[in-house]
C-alpha cells in the first residue's frame, strides 16, 4: 500500500471511530407555548391597546393625521379609514390593513397621533371616567430627549360598553 493510501485508511478509521465515540445527541422535546390568544391580559384601564391594529399607517399619513382623533364605530368605518389614508397618496406603497373585531357593534375602536421632537415619546394617563355613556381620556404628550428626530406616537384603544370616546392631550413636554 502506497503512502497515499495508508494515509486515506488512517482517516476514514479516524473518522469512523470518531462517530462512535461521541454520545448521541439528546433528543429534545419543545415545551408547549400557549398562543397569544390563550394568555390573559389584565388591563387596569377599561379599554385595549390597539395601537398593533395602525402600524400599517405610514409616517407621512399619521404626521397629517396628527392631533386629530378618530372614533371608529364598525367594519365599514375602519375600511373608509384606510380609504382615506391610501387615496391621500402620502404612503408609497398602500397601507397595510389590520383587522379590528368591532362584535357587531360592541366594540370601538378610538384614537390619535401625538406630533413632537425629541428622542424617544410617550403618553401618560391622566385620568380617565364614563359619564352618560361616554368614555373619556385625557393623557399627557411627553417627549424625552434632545435628539433632533420628528416623532408620531400613536395612542390607539378598543373598548366596549359605551357610545363614545373623547381623548384630549395635553401639549407636550419634555422633562
Amino acid at each position: 500500500m502506497n503512502r497515499l493510501g495508508v494515509c486515506l485508511l488512517f482517516v476514514t478509521l479516524i473518522s469512523i471511530s470518531s462517530c462512535n465515540i461521541l454520545p448521541p445527541l439528546p433528543t429534545v422535546t419543545p415545551a408547549p407555548v400557549a398562543s397569544p390568544s390563550a394568555v390573559a391580559t389584565v388591563s387596569r384601564y377599561p379599554w385595549s391597546d390597539e395601537t398593533a391594529t395602525l402600524l400599517g399607517i405610514c409616517f407621512e399619513a399619521a404626521y397629517d393625521a396628527r392631533e386629530r382623533v378618530f372614533v371608529l364605530h364598525n367594519a365599514s368605518e375602519h375600511i373608509e379609514f384606510y380609504d382615506l389614508a391610501d387615496h391621500s397618496r402620502l404612503c408609497r406603497q398602500p397601507v397595510t390593513r389590520h383587522p379590528f373585531e368591532f362584535e357587531d357593534g360592541k366594540r370601538m375602536l378610538a384614537g390619535l397621533w401625538s406630533y413632537g421632537w425629541g428622542c424617544t415619546a410617550r403618553h401618560d394617563v391622566l385620568r380617565y371616567g364614563i359619564a352618560q355613556g361616554i368614555l373619556e381620556i385625557e393623557l399627557q404628550f411627553i417627549t424625552e430627549g434632545d435628539c433632533p428626530y420628528e416623532l408620531i406616537q400613536p395612542f390607539w384603544v378598543g373598548t366596549r360598553g359605551v357610545n363614545d370616546v373623547r381623548i384630549l392631550v395635553r401639549p407636550p413636554t419634555n422633562p
